[in-house]
Parts: C-alpha cells; sequence; structure tokens
C-alpha cells in the first residue's frame, strides 16, 4: 500500500469519526463529507452492494478571499476484508444507526 493510499484510508476514518460532519442517507446510500481547510473529503455506502468509496479532493485559497478547487482530485474504492474496509463499513453503519434510518 502507498503513503497516499495508507493516508486517504486515516483520513477517511478520521473524517467519520468528526463530530461536525455532513450526512445524507438515501435508500441505497449513506453518504458523509466534510470540507475543511485543505480539501473535500466525500466516503459513501452502496447498501446494496456493500461497496464503499473515498473521494478527496483540494481546496486552493485564493487571493481576494474565495476559493477553488484545485489540481488533486482522487476517488478510489476501499478494498472489501481489509481493516480499513471493516472499520469504515463498521462507522458507517453506525452513522446510519444514530441518524434513524
Amino acid at each position: 500500500m502507498s503513503n497516499i493510499e495508507r493516508d486517504l484510508n486515516k483520513l477517511a476514518i478520521e473524517t467519520l469519526n468528526l463530530r461536525h460532519k455532513n450526512i445524507t442517507i438515501t435508500d441505497g446510500n449513506v453518504f458523509v463529507w466534510i470540507q475543511g481547510n485543505i480539501g473535500e473529503c466525500f466516503i459513501s455506502l452502496d447498501r446494496e452492494t456493500r461497496d464503499i468509496k473515498l473521494r478527496y479532493r483540494d481546496i486552493v485559497d485564493e487571493p481576494n478571499g474565495g476559493y477553488h478547487y484545485g489540481d488533486f482530485e482522487i476517488e478510489k474504492n476501499i478494498v472489501k476484508g481489509t481493516q480499513t474496509y471493516r472499520r469504515l463499513y463498521k462507522l458507517l453503519v453506525e452513522i446510519e444507526k444514530n441518524e434513524g434510518v
């Protein structure tokens, strides 16, 4: 596993553990995202296939005070059966349960 993959896996777990996150639950998916000073992290669980996807993109501050999305964007599926998958799945199911679905 590369350093980037390891960092993304850690970022995903930290994102789900944050107290302030945006959560959307639909018939088929649990979708969690946060926006911080350096970027956005999106994590989604497809209930039917149990696939977990992670997407990260960076944010670049503009001189006038605004921001735009930078060039770095990565999207990956979390491999089923790995420790990261099991931890993320458990956290996503817990989030879904706590949201009253």
